[in-house]
């Protein structure tokens, strides 16, 4: 029950850093005004973010069973 609730709060905190980056990236004054390195880091820490979202939800799913 207490790995279950930890990775639902990890979840959770993943799936608001994905909507914040996201936004940031959908955000034209941000990729027009900022340098290619930083809109870059901004793409690379979003696919970096989809990926721990998914070890999360197959971790929780592993417990559901």
């Amino acid at each position: 029950e207490a790995e279950r609730k930890r990775l639902e709060k990890d979840l959770a905190n993943v799936e608001g850093q994905i909507a914040r980056v996201t936004g940031l990236l959908h955000n034209e004054n941000f990729i027009s005004k900022a340098p290619e390195q930083v809109v870059q880091r901004e793409r690379d820490k979003l696919k970096e973010l989809h990926t721990r979202q998914g070890h999360v939800e197959k971790s929780l799913a592993q417990l559901t069973m």
